[in-house]
């Protein structure tokens, strides 16, 4: 369980270096164009965010776990949802995306995938969700 919460702090790390800077997004639209334009980008650790997209009501990270990983999909598939681990999320700085999709009724999906495998893992935050983190 800890490298789980250690890893929900290296994916907020990524995801708030790669989204937003001195004068944000203030819609999703304009968080999709600004991360895409950074993406692909290594986080270390074996992660890499590497595509942003809405998928209909939801807001789509796409993070790639390489070989050197703490943790793999098999172990993000046991506790990947689990409340500790969304909870350590939402406990880090993302007040500025929380507010964008919370105003657009929009979940957050992180999405994992293994380099060179079709299988994937989705770990999703309501709005509901994302309102804790405001």
């Amino acid at each position: 369980m800890k490298k789980l919460k250690l890893f929900a702090g290296l994916v907020l790390c990524l995801f708030l270096a790669a989204g937003m800077t001195s004068c944000g997004p203030s819609n999703s639209a304009e968080l999709l164009e600004q991360l895409n334009s950074e993406l692909p980008k290594d986080a270390g650790s074996g992660l890499k965010m590497t595509k942003a997209e809405v998928d209909g009501d939801q807001f789509v990270l796409i993070c790639e776990l390489g070989d050197a990983a703490p943790i793999n999909l098999g172990m993000l598939k046991l506790a990947g949802n689990s409340p500790e681990v969304k909870k350590a999320f939402l406990e880090g700085d993302i007040k500025d995306i929380a507010e964008i999709l919370v105003k657009e009724n929009k979940s957050l999906v992180l999405r994992f995938t293994e380099k060179g495998e079709s299988d994937n893992f989705d770990m999703t935050f309501t709005p509901e969700d994302l309102k804790k983190a405001l």
